[in-house]
């Protein structure tokens, strides 16, 4: 007893001590609760394996070269930039590190003034948008603010160095929407944009959310870290607006499936290079992946794989969506009279059968039966609850009218119709499938062959260009009687060409064809095309990037702004600044990506 009196005793006397030692145990207690739960003990081991494995390699690069080499050579000498007597800064030859130019975007903006003895600088540890007092606040343009907050973080932080408690810094962007808010992009969306940034403020008005996108992409361009590692950005005043308001991309499915995450890949590159539409050829002859809930049997039989080798409308939607919140259409094509055997696998009563050496073989769409017709506008039903554009593809290009000429069942129709060439086929075959298309309260758009026969009427069809023999004269006929037109016959992707062969479609110019300022109003804008044949999931973005940079910089610059040259080195930039964001663009020419 008296031994336990003596401990509380000593206790009592100590009681300081001990109320300390209570407090601080308590406090590490909840300390560690604290940091376990917020991912903080995670993050310091990083940091301090991450300094450890950085101090290793030191280390080991200390110990690479021998002292000599590094006591009486420099990396920064004049040997060093060295140059050989045929020296041409635009050649392919001349390596770049993907740093220079500063200040300037990919593509290229109508209207931009450059201080470059005035940096601002900018915290993106603390980079917020907020919105002026009196805009207009939209869903696309919230989720557009995290999406741009976490790429730039990812972007520049990691280099990024702190700066001195007085120096001048921005954290905020302002953002202003002058008109309420879109939900969907569509053809006549409005792209403008303004942008300014001083010593005091950065801030971005537009009328509507896409101009709003377009500016942030601006935005995130402009940005580049000092050689003390501080994100800056030269003050600059931008007006920008694209030239053409049809710029896209033409992606096929059908002759490989490419996955669902892929083509959000694809579509967050194309915002990279604010590039507005992608032109979905989903089937061909080869394989049907879109699931129709109406006719499920055409992807069971249709597709490489019934199971995994599908769009599930879920997938589709996913898709549409992450499309709209970067202010991309989605235009589906589902290619017909040709182009059909697929929907022949589970539906033959479709196609035209063809005989050829005593063996039966199957052709176009059967333009003679009015159950062709039937299905196809229960198709369309669906197809119209499942994509949101005001516009479907209604593709009517290269069509076997030999098959035709073979069946006698259709020569007989023919013959009780006086219908003289299989040509008149495909006319009749396109205005009732576009009289079906209208009816589903779509515009349609199709391939220039559906026009070529001499069809008449239908002057709200936009008409496709791919022609690769007389394309100036087609543009010319077609935007003389009032088509509108959407150029591709330059920029076909899977035609590979060794060397800079984004420089051919960087220069080609759409208005090019003969005509008035009136028919050259005709041009809608173009599409860059990578038919699949020979691109899968393992070159399909290499095969895209970056030289639909050059078309996308054709279709939103100024009709001046046409010399690969000079557009040589910033576009080097632009598809370092790609790789970067996870897109694994090709290289433009000889050099690295510096970090």
């Amino acid at each position: 007893m008296a031994a336990e009196m003596d401990v509380v005793k000593i206790i009592y006397k100590k009681r300081r001590y001990v109320i300390g030692l209570g407090a601080v145990l308590v406090l590490n207690v909840y300390l560690l609760l604290f940091f376990s739960r917020s991912g903080w003990t995670v993050r310091i081991k990083s940091i301090l394996n991450g300094n450890a494995t950085a101090a290793s390699q030191t280390a080991e690069q200390a110990e690479l070269y021998p002292a000599w080499v590094k006591t009486n050579l420099s990396r920064s000498s004049k040997w060093a930039r060295m140059r050989p007597w045929n020296y041409d800064p635009n050649s392919a030859w001349t390596s770049l590190d993907g740093k220079r130019p500063r200040g300037m975007i990919w593509p290229l903006p109508r209207h931009q003034k450059i201080i470059k003895n005035q940096l601002v600088a900018l915290d993106v540890r603390k980079l917020s948008f907020k919105y002026r007092e009196g805009s207009v606040q939209c869903d696309v343009t919230n989720k557009a603010f995290e999406r741009y907050t976490d790429l730039i973080r990812k972007e520049y932080e990691p280099n990024m160095h702190d700066y001195s408690a007085k120096a001048q810094v921005v954290r905020e962007v302002e953002v202003q929407i002058n008109r309420p808010c879109e939900l969907k992009p569509h053809l006549n969306m409005n792209e403008t944009y303004h942008f300014i940034s001083n010593m005091k403020s950065v801030s971005i008005v537009a009328d509507t959310v896409w101009g709003v996108l377009r500016g942030l992409e601006s935005f995130s361009q402009l940005l580049w870290t000092t050689s003390r590692g501080q994100v800056v950005l030269y003050e600059t005043k931008i007006v920008d607006y694209p030239r053409y308001k049809h710029r896209g991309i033409l992606m096929d499915t059908a002759r490989h499936f490419l996955p669902k995450e892929l083509i959000m890949k694809n579509l967050d590159a194309m915002s990279y290079n604010k590039m507005n539409v992608l032109h979905w050829h989903l089937v061909d002859d080869q394989s049907f992946p879109f699931f129709s809930k109406t006719f499920p049997e055409l992807s069971y039989m249709g597709a490489y794989d019934a199971y995994k080798k599908i769009y599930t409308p879920q997938d589709v939607r996913e898709i549409i969506d992450h499309a709209r919140l970067r202010g991309i259409r989605v235009i589906p094509e589902f290619d017909s009279p040709g182009h059909t055997l697929a929907f022949g696998k589970s539906h033959p009563e479709l196609l035209t059968t063809c005989s050829t050496n005593r063996q039966v073989f199957y052709g176009p769409m059967n333009p003679t039966l009015e159950s062709t017709y039937e299905f196809m506008d229960k198709f369309f039903q669906e197809l119209r609850e499942v994509f949101d554009d005001e516009f479907i593809h209604l593709g009517g290009d290269e069509v076997d009218h030999l098959c035709w000429s073979s069946n006698h069942e259709i020569r007989d129709w023919m013959d009780k119709r006086d219908y003289r060439f299989t040509e008149d086929l495909v006319d009749l075959y396109m205005s009732r499938l576009m009289r079906i298309s209208k009816k589903r309260n779509f515009k349609s758009i199709v391939w220039h062959e559906t026009f070529k026969n001499g069809l008449q009427g239908f002057q709200d069809t936009v008409v496709q260009v791919w022609d690769q023999i007389t394309p100036e004269n087609t543009l010319s006929q077609l935007t003389s009687t009032g088509y509108d037109v959407i150029v591709s016959y330059p920029w076909y992707l899977d035609h590979l060409r060794y060397g800079e062969s984004w420089k051919k479609m960087y220069e080609f110019e759409p208005n090019i064809f003969s005509g008035s300022e009136e028919m050259h109003g005709h041009v809608l804008g173009g599409e860059a095309c990578m038919w699949g044949e020979y691109f899968d999931e393992t070159n399909f973005l290499t095969g895209i990037w970056p030289r639909t940079s050059a078309v996308a910089e054709r279709l939103w610059s100024s009709s001046s702004v046409n010399d690969a040259n000079a557009a040589s080195a910033r576009l080097y930039k632009h598809r370092c600044r790609m790789i970067k964001r996870g897109i694994p663009a090709h290289p433009t020419r000889t050099g690295i990506c510096s970090d």
